[in-house]
């Protein structure tokens, strides 16, 4: 089974109770308060996901 984190702090989901699409991808958030916060920039939260991407592939 593939480890499901929030998507705002990085948090590890067992059970996945809060979630949204964005852009035709699903994100998971272990909050209310974190689906919250990505919703008010997601923007800001895939920035930060592109930049992890491209540190692992260093």
């Amino acid at each position: 089974m593939a480890k499901i984190q929030c998507a705002v702090c990085g948090m590890d989901i067992k059970k996945e109770k809060y979630g949204t699409e964005h852009e035709g991808k699903h994100y998971s958030f272990c909050s209310q308060d974190c689906q919250d916060e990505f919703e008010s920039d997601p923007e800001e939260y895939l920035e930060k996901e592109e930049k992890e991407e491209e540190e692992d592939w260093n």
